[in-house]
């Protein structure tokens, strides 16, 4: 089972810190860091631009039943 801490990204639980949390990210041309770059590598098995196609055929294959 994964831990909610375990998936990748920043997390906020006051409005305060997503304020500034969307500001550092604006600061930084809203890229990525790096530690969870690294993590998104052990969760996601594509890395690409076609989850909608995946998504899309996955669906038409299953409902064809």
């Amino acid at each position: 089972m994964t831990n909610y801490y375990d998936l990748p990204g920043d997390r906020c639980t006051e409005e305060e810190q997503l304020i500034e949390l969307i500001k550092e990210y604006a600061a930084n041309d809203f890229r990525e860091k790096k530690c969870y770059s690294d993590m998104n590598q052990k969760y996601f098995a594509y890395h690409d631009r076609n989850n909608c196609k995946r998504t899309y055929d996955f669906i038409l294959k299953n409902c064809q039943k």
